[in-house]
Order: C-alpha cells, then sequence, then structure tokens
C-alpha cells in the first residue's frame, strides 16, 4: 500500500517480521535487502599522470566509473582490478542525487595505491587488484590491495645421459631402431599450452594504501573535541555539587529550626544563647538564600553551612551520647562480668595460668569498674546542655584494651606432660643346648636302671656327627622310638 507513512511502514516491517519469526504465525517468506540509494563512482589516476584500463562491473573509457550504482544493495563488497603493476591514486565521490541535501560534500575520500613491492625476475605484467565494500550501514571504504604476478617457475636442465662404452652390437642397435612417429600440430600446441601453465605460477603481494577521508576527523580536530568534552564534563560534575550544596543549606536550616525550638529533640541539649543565635543565623541564611545566594558557587555555599554547623552540630553530638552511653556501658559491664568470672573460676582448663596474671585482670577490672562509677556520678550532675564527661569513644577504648590483656593471658596454651623415661632393657637369659638321647631317657623313666652320679668335671664337646634317623617298628602298645645319632 502506498497510503501509509515512514512510519506506519516501519511498524508494519516489524510486524510482518515478527510473525515470520514467530512459531504461531504462518506467513508467507518475505526477502528484506537493505540498499544504498546514493549511486558512487570513482575515478583513478597514475602516478605519472597516464590513464589505463579497469576491469569494473561497468566498462568506461574514461579514468572514472560507476562501481556503485543507485539502490546498491549492501553489504555490497566489489574488486576492481587496473591491468598495470603501477602507483594509483583513486577517488571516490557521490554522483548528483535529489536525495543528497546541498551542503552534503559529494567527495568522500582519496586513496593512495602505492605499489612498494619489487617486481619479481622474468615476472609477466602484473595487475592491480584493489577491494572495496559499502558495508550495511552504506559507508564505502578501501580495504586491500593486492599486486598479482605471474612468474615462470625455474626448472632444473635435464642432465645428459653418462656415456657408456657399448659393444658394437649396441651401437648397431641404436642405429637400427626405427624413429618415432612424429605428433600431430594440434596435439604440439595442446601440450606446449599444458607445459606452459605447468611452468608458471601466480605471486600475490599485498601492497600499502593511504587513506585521506574528506569528512574524518584530524588527529588535532580529535584532540581539541576531547579535551572539550572534558570541560564540559567538569563543568557538569560542578554544577551537580554546586546544587548538593545549596539543597543542603537549605535543608539544614529547616530541619535545624525546628529540632532546636521548644519541643524539639535537640532542645535540651543546647544552651540559650547558643539556641538563640543559631534561630538568627538560619533565618538570615534563609533571607539570603532566596535572594542573592540564588546563584553562588560551591565553595560558598559549603561556608554557609559551615557557619551553621558550627553552632549546631555540639547539640547534635550531645544528643547522641545522651542515647548511645547507656548502650556502651551496659556492653564494658558485660566484658567486665566475662573476665571477672575467667579470673576467679576454679576450672582445671586455667590451672596453669599463674596467681599473678589473673590478679593483674583482676586489678584492670577493678579500675575500670571505679573509673565508670566515678563518671557516672558526675555525668548524672551534669546539665544535658553541657558537654559530657566522658565520651562513647573513651569507654570503648576501655573495654578494648582489657579485651586485649585478658585474652593474651587466658589464650595461653597449657604446658605439654613430660614423657615418662622408657624403662631399661632386660638381659634375655639363653639356656645351655643339652642333649638328650632315647637311650638315656628310657633309663631315666625305668626305675630298675641305676642311676650314675652326674660328674662335675666339665665336660669336652664331642664334634659335630651327622644326624641319622631310624625308626623301629612298634609292636602291640610300644610306642615307635627315633634314634638321634
Amino acid at each position: 500500500s502506498s497510503g501509509i507513512n515512514a512510519e506506519e511502514a516501519v511498524a508494519r516491517g516489524c510486524a510482518l517480521q515478527c510473525a515470520m519469526l514467530s512459531p504461531v504465525f504462518k506467513v508467507r517468506e518475505f526477502a528484506v535487502h537493505d540498499i544504498s540509494p546514493y549511486p558512487i563512482r570513482i575515478s583513478w589516476k597514475y602516478n605519472h599522470g597516464a590513464s589505463g584500463n579497469m576491469d569494473v562491473d561497468v566498462v568506461s573509457k574514461d579514468d572514472s566509473a560507476e562501481i556503485f550504482t543507485k539502490n546498491n544493495p549492501i553489504p555490497s563488497p566489489k574488486l576492481i582490478t587496473f591491468n598495470r603493476a603501477e602507483s594509483v591514486e583513486l577517488i571516490a565521490q557521490y554522483l548528483p542525487h535529489p536525495l543528497l541535501s546541498h551542503d552534503t560534500p559529494t567527495v568522500l575520500g582519496k586513496w593512495h595505491v602505492i605499489n612498494n613491492v619489487a617486481k619479481a625476475p622474468n615476472a609477466e605484467t602484473g595487475k592491480i587488484k584493489v577491494k572495496v565494500r559499502l558495508d550495511i550501514h552504506g559507508v564505502f571504504s578501501v580495504e586491500s590491495a593486492q599486486l598479482v604476478e605471474t612468474v615462470p617457475e625455474e626448472t632444473a636442465p635435464a642432465s645428459p645421459a653418462p656415456a657408456t662404452a657399448g659393444t658394437p652390437d649396441t651401437a648397431e642397435a641404436k642405429m637400427d631402431a626405427e624413429p618415432t612417429t612424429p605428433a600431430p600440430e594440434g596435439e604440439k600446441k595442446e601440450e606446449k599450452k599444458e607445459e606452459e601453465k605447468k611452468k608458471s605460477k601466480v605471486r600475490r603481494s599485498d601492497i600499502k594504501i593511504e587513506g585521506e577521508l574528506s569528512m574524518a576527523i584530524g588527529d588535532k580536530q580529535l584532540q581539541d573535541l576531547t579535551d572539550e568534552e572534558a570541560k564540559m564534563l567538569s563543568a557538569d560534575i560542578l554544577a551537580f555539587e554546586t546544587a548538593d550544596r545549596k539543597n543542603a543549606v537549605e535543608s539544614y536550616v529547616y530541619n535545624m529550626r525546628g529540632k532546636i525550638s521548644g519541643g524539639g529533640e535537640l532542645h535540651d541539649f543546647i544552651t540559650d544563647h547558643d539556641r538563640n543565635a543559631l534561630l538568627k543565623l538560619l533565618d538570615d541564611t534563609e533571607n539570603w538564600l532566596y535572594g542573592e545566594g540564588e546563584d553562588q558557587t560551591k565553595s560558598v555555599y559549603q561556608k554557609k553551612l559551615d557557619d551553621m554547623q558550627k553552632i549546631g552540630e555540639p547539640a547534635v553530638n550531645r544528643r547522641r551520647e545522651s542515647d548511645e552511653r547507656p548502650i556502651a556501658i551496659q556492653q564494658l559491664n558485660e566484658v567486665l562480668n566475662h573476665y571477672r568470672a575467667e579470673a576467679t573460676t576454679q576450672d582445671e582448663k586455667y590451672d596453669h595460668i599463674s596467681k599473678e596474671d589473673k590478679d593483674k585482670v583482676l586489678a584492670e577490672i577493678e579500675s575500670i569498674q571505679n573509673w565508670v562509677t566515678e563518671h557516672q556520678a558526675k555525668q548524672s550532675t551534669t546539665p544535658k546542655s553541657s558537654n559530657p564527661v566522658f565520651s562513647i569513644k573513651e569507654i570503648n577504648d576501655k573495654k578494648n584494651a582489657l579485651d586485649r590483656t585478658a585474652k593474651a593471658i587466658f589464650s595461653k596454651p597449657k604446658p605439654k606432660p613430660a614423657p615418662a623415661p622408657a624403662p631399661a632393657p632386660q638381659p634375655t637369659p639363653t639356656p645351655a643346648p643339652t642333649t638328650t638321647t632315647t637311650q638315656d631317657n628310657q633309663q631315666q623313666n625305668d626305675p630298675s636302671t641305676p642311676q650314675q652320679p652326674e660328674s662335675t668335671e666339665p665336660q669336652q664337646p664331642s664334634p659335630a656327627k651327622p644326624t641319622t634317623e631310624t625308626t623301629t617298628e612298634s609292636k602291640g602298645d610300644t610306642p615307635s622310638v627315633m634314634d638321634l645319632d
């Protein structure tokens, strides 16, 4: 439909694309192609000014050609081939088009393709191939350039066959050999072409490209813009901080006026003199804030806030001390009771702690307890509008000092018990070797056999004899006997 505007067309296209991607709806497939409505022409010039032929999609006899036509699909890469291996200068520009505004620069840029590659020996005339692209955003760019040369391969000369002394019969056989039939001319040409193809190779070398974009930002201009952006960012930060200080002054005026007035939470913690002075300063600041203080610098607002806090913050601190002091004293008493119990317990786990160390902990506990009792009595007679006799910080310092001292004492490990002495080794008696024969045993067991008195003289050891075993058959209930010689 041509009766919808651009926004409706975009919405309709998005809805159609969603329906195509959704598995719920079944619609016909539509291919969406992006295009660039602006035609782009490239002109070229060799270094010495001579022109040359260029193979492009659109043939042109001039030194320029329309590379990308009107409504060219994007992205679109193209390859330009120059039939001369010389450095060339390329200029890309938009062709006149009604969609281009009158102030749009038509020249896109200038690129120098510099052939700094030495020519290969015996190479044919090379070509330069330049790859250009129109990306998905419609931006033109020169991506790369190559020098393409056809170089013949170096073939080693065929070495002649070694001469060998042949017999007369062999020589005659060579002379009598029939000559081969010559091949037709067409076959010779084909073989020659195949030989040439086989003996040549293509060498590709990347060459340098230097570009100058007409609408690009130079290094100096980019640095200047970066510095300007940094200045703008600093100004924004300063404006934010200035507004924050102004709001802080206004909030302090309204909050403090209600707190120090009759019935306020700080009424009892500020003297009459300071209350009157602060109320007058708050009124003056409010009048100034909506007058000449409407647009001031950050430092001016900060000074106004400091002047008011100089009188009002002591009252805020007294109120905080009064509220948090009982909690700090309670925590200190819990620590005192805990370490008092540790120092007076009869638990065996503290038997290794000396009495002097326990007495040291008890003495420090007693000193802190007396200090708290004394200062609590003084604080009870001090008016709330005066500074406190002792602060929460001092109470916490006392608690932390006792905690460090007691932990260092009660965390001592028990000494290890001394190892028991090892028992002395007992000498093991070795029994004397005895030799008993079966016959002697029988004589000892037979009461009818007279016993020979034992001789007290030392017996000489008998020489070792080989041991033989003889077995006598047993008869009836007689046990078997084994003789050992």
